[in-house]
């Protein structure tokens, strides 16, 4: 197979070529292939004719390379223009080739050849419209070698080639003005098959001494694998490769197809041969923009061109052409929805070329659409396709209201659904496509689209939450989701009937729901609910704050919102609405009291519970208290910033220590460590540790330890 990147090309021959834009055939198992004479070169002359390259420009006009090895081993170049054939010698060429030239025409219709030129070795020639320009490849003698080149969409090109043994395979690329060339040891052979996939990419298929090797970069390195034979190598639309090949078993020949759609290799069998005829000795694969696999091979000895192709998953096959030599070199391209095959037919002793195009226009009709699912809409049509275009025929495209491409339906469907669909009014029609073209349209049909919106919906508070719950649309399975609002804005999407809206800040709501079908298209709104949140009561305060104190305190509790009722309880418990209520302020005289607080008012939501604890111990001494044991006494004032007055009394003389603790545990600091006299004492801590840096606001202990005496006792550093 030839790698071409080709635009889109009208009938082959303006005057040569008789074929139709529609053509209707008469049987689902035969193409309509007519053939048309190139040139003569030598009748009856095996090996007159070596090889047949064949590429089609722009305007389709054909161009085919040949070899004349009998006559004087010459590389031939012959083209139609202006409805006639005209020939010409491009180069001198090495005797004794049996294996055709390989040519591409790239998007510019330049002509890109490989071929073996007088001594034997692999050139590239390159004609730029002016000139023909040639170079050779490789060093390398190579006698006789099956040649492939390929173009990618830089115009660079590719080739593939026999090396200096049968078993060597060589890939060459041109990059900087220079040739670089990948020698490949066992996988070469006189069969080559060269394309390139969508990345430029080298696929190349070739003999191994199993069978065939399939080759290809992956963008990073090469892989090899071993495929049921050799022969021809094309790529799908999915870089997926095909290939062709013929097997022989106890002197029958028969041609086989694979692939690796399944991402194995699998094969069928083709066209079964016999002993006495050597069925697809030279093959040629390719696919159409429909996806059919087409292959053209040669029957030996019957002298026989045939063409192959996949329908419905079985292989069908016909004689297009017989020829009276047992020798052809075939080549053949697909281009839009021609097939052009060239080849020798050496009992004539013509070069010769075939074409068919295949295609046929019927329109569908009756057209009907229906609603389903709400926004579901069931098409349904009558479609005849002609018989012996089935496999051609591509599909049904759906258009919807101004002309827009809305799906594309696979043959073998005359019924479609289409989902999803927005409110409001739609018409339809569908034509038939065949390969590249495409029918009248059908008629139009009209359908009217409603979204159904939720129903039942409601939206009750409980303080500042808000519940909402509602009834799916009735009769629909389309609806992927469901949008509540509030105030006209979205704040939530889910797939269930109901939802909490928490913690709303007090104002006045409006909420809705909508359904949301098929994740794009939305109903219009539920019935609206009406919605009041009042808010929440602020924490009450203490006054004063949490501490320990040295004379008893009244503790009075606050609340910064209006109109609120205060509860309390000093026995640790949660207050609530049952227990005291706050009138004036609470009396601390000693001990360790917890406070906790909580404000009510009515329709809002209860304030957090406030806590506050309370410590009274008395700080000053007087002379009577004095106590006749050492004792560390409670430090003035407490809580303090930024210092604090410790006092204790020493019974005797002593060797005293005090340190300051976090509650943690860690030292922070030592402020006597020394033999003190008996009586009262004070230090001052001015809130620094060892290093004299202030200390954050806590709870500190301070300990005293003597020889038979510790205390440890706490004070607050409130800042």
């Amino acid at each position: 197979m030839k790698f071409i990147s080709l635009p889109k090309s009208s009938m082959l021959l303006i005057s040569l070529v008789l074929i139709s834009v529609i053509t209707v055939f008469s049987s689902l198992n035969a193409y309509d292939w007519q053939t048309f004479d190139i040139i003569p070169i030598t009748p009856g002359m095996i090996y007159a004719c070596a090889g047949s390259g064949l590429a089609i420009d722009s305007e389709g006009n054909p161009h085919v390379f040949y070899y004349t090895p009998r006559l004087n081993s010459n590389l031939h170049y012959s083209y139609w223009v202006d409805d006639s054939w005209q020939h010409m010698q491009i180069a001198y060429s090495s005797s004794g080739i049996n294996s055709g030239p390989s040519v591409v025409i790239d998007d510019s219709d330049n002509i890109h050849i490989f071929y073996i030129n007088q001594s034997q070795h692999p050139t590239y020639a390159f004609y730029d419209g002016v000139m023909w320009q040639h170079e050779v490849v490789d060093s390398i003698s190579i006698g006789s070698s099956w040649l492939e080149i390929a173009i990618d969409e830089d115009n660079v090109p590719h080739l593939a080639y026999t090396g200096t043994s049968s078993s060597q395979l060589r890939y060459a690329y041109k990059s900087n003005d220079q040739w670089l060339i990948q020698i490949f040891d066992g996988g070469g052979g006189q069969e080559i098959s060269l394309v390139l996939n969508a990345f430029g990419h080298p696929h190349i298929l070739s003999a191994s001494s199993s069978g065939g090797n399939y080759r290809y970069f992956d963008g990073a390195e090469w892989q090899s694998e071993i495929v049921p034979g050799v022969g021809s190598l094309t790529l799908d639309q999915l870089d997926r490769p095909h290939i062709s090949y013929y097997e022989v078993n106890d002197g029958c020949y028969s041609l086989h197809y694979a692939n690796k759609n399944t991402g194995v290799w699998q094969s069928s069998l083709v066209d079964p041969g016999t002993q006495h005829n050597k069925i697809g000795w030279d093959n040629h694969i390719n696919i159409d923009e429909e996806g059919t696999i087409h292959i053209v091979y040669f029957a030996h000895n019957a002298a026989r061109i045939k063409h192959a192709w996949n329908s419905n998953n079985s292989w069908n096959t016909q004689v297009f052409d017989i020829i009276g030599m047992w020798y052809s070199s075939i080549d053949f391209i697909i281009e839009g929805n021609h097939l052009y095959a060239s080849y020798y037919d050496g009992a004539q002793g013509m070069l010769r070329i075939a074409t068919t195009y295949q295609g046929q226009i019927t329109s569908p009709g009756n057209l009907e659409a229906e609603v389903d699912n709400v926004n579901d809409i069931d098409l349904s049509w009558n479609h005849s396709v002609a018989s012996n275009l089935f496999t051609n025929f591509s599909g049904y495209r759906i258009y919807n209201d101004e002309d827009s491409l809305v799906e594309f339906v696979f043959p073998g469907n005359n019924q479609h659904t289409l989902t999803g669909f927005p409110e409001g009014e739609h018409s339809f029609y569908i034509t038939a496509v065949y390969g590249q073209n495409e029918t009248p349209p059908s008629n139009t049909v009209e359908v009217v689209i409603e979204l159904l919106p939720p129903t039942d919906f409601t939206a009750e508070t409980t303080y500042q939450h808000v519940m909402c719950t509602w009834q799916e649309p009735e009769g629909t399975y389309n609806v992927t989701q469901y949008a509540v609002y509030r105030n006209g804005n979205i704040i939530n999407q889910t797939s269930g009937t109901n939802f909490n809206d928490l913690n709303v800040p007090p104002g006045d709501y409006v909420y809705w729901v909508t359904a949301i079908y098929n994740t794009v298209h939305e109903s219009s709104p539920s019935n609206v609910e009406d919605v009041i949140i009042t808010g929440t009561v602020s924490t009450p305060i203490f006054s004063p704050e949490s501490g320990v104190y040295q004379e008893p305190i009244d503790v009075a509790i606050s609340c910064s919102t209006d109109d609120v009722q205060i509860y309390y309880t000093l026995d640790g418990n949660d207050p609530d609405e049952s227990a005291s209520v706050y009138i004036e302020p609470i009396a601390i005289e000693d001990g360790n009291i917890v406070i906790k607080a909580r404000a009510y008012k009515t329709d809002w939501i209860p304030s957090e519970i406030a806590e506050a604890q309370y410590e009274i111990e008395s700080s000053h001494i007087d002379d009577d208290l004095i106590s006749s044991s050492t004792i560390l006494y409670g430090n003035y004032p407490n809580p303090f910033n930024p210092e604090t007055n410790i006092r204790f009394f020493l019974d005797n003389e002593k060797h005293v220590i005090i340190d300051i603790y976090n509650v943690k545990g860690e030292h922070i600091k030592r402020l006597v460590d020394h033999v003190i006299s008996g009586g009262v004492h004070n230090l001052v801590w001015n809130g620094r540790d060892k290093q004299s840096k202030k200390l954050s606001s806590g709870i500190y202990l301070y300990k005293m330890t003597t020889e038979n005496y510790t205390s440890i006792r706490r004070m607050i550093l409130l800042k």
